[in-house]
């Protein structure tokens, strides 16, 4: 299987190099020409490849894995996602010049923003509580726990296998409404690295 990445940046290369530890290919696609991503496709190895939004948005899986101010203008370029998968691995967070700040969609959460613009899509939040370091899987001792949440529940019986494979502990949270406000920017989740071990589970 070829899994598509919206963003190349440090969170797309690391989900990149666990799809392909578990067999896959992947194609990954930036704001900028395939050309631009040269150097990172030769460190990411065989099996990863570079193309356009395109390209990218027509696998049967796809990463967004971009800031959050830039998903409308990439939505807008997809037209129908045709039943295809769609992990959100972004974060509520805008860049201003202070910094970053959180963004409250008070009555609707992130994924279900990124669900109304990702139209026919099939939307598993998932990644977007660990921070890049822990994005792990196997550690010594147990498996980096990975909550993910969805309202297709035959997408994430497709997705939970290959995160198993990629040595996590995957924890199904329930729906983008309820799991997905646990996980984003203020839940309770986000930000939280367990490790699942034999009898117990700990930070």
């Amino acid at each position: 299987m070829k899994v598509g990445i919206i963003g190349a940046g440090e969170i797309g290369q690391r989900l990149a190099r666990h799809f392909l530890s578990i067999g896959n290919e992947v194609i990954l696609c930036n704001s900028r020409d395939p050309d631009t991503l040269r150097e990172t496709i030769a460190s990411l190895g065989e099996g990863a490849s570079a193309g356009t939004l395109a390209n990218v948005s027509k696998q049967e899986i796809v990463v967004l894995a971009v800031w959050w101010d830039v998903i409308p203008s990439v939505m807008k370029k997809i037209s129908d996602w045709n039943g295809r998968i769609l992990i959100d691995a972004t974060n509520m967070l805008t860049v201003t010049e202070q910094g970053t700040r959180h963004v409250n969609l008070e009555n609707i959460t992130g994924s279900e923003y990124v669900a109304s613009l990702a139209k026919g899509a099939r939307v598993v939040k998932a990644f977007n509580h660990l921070f890049g370091q822990f994005m792990d899987g196997s550690v010594e001792g147990g498996n980096r726990v990975l909550f993910y949440a969805g309202d297709d529940i035959a997408a994430k019986k497709t997705l939970k296998p290959m995160f198993e494979a990629m040595g996590f502990y995957p924890v199904d949270l329930g729906s983008l409404a309820d799991g997905g406000r646990l996980m984003q920017v203020g839940g309770a989740l986000n930000g939280k690295h367990f490790i699942k071990r034999t009898e117990d589970m700990c930070l």
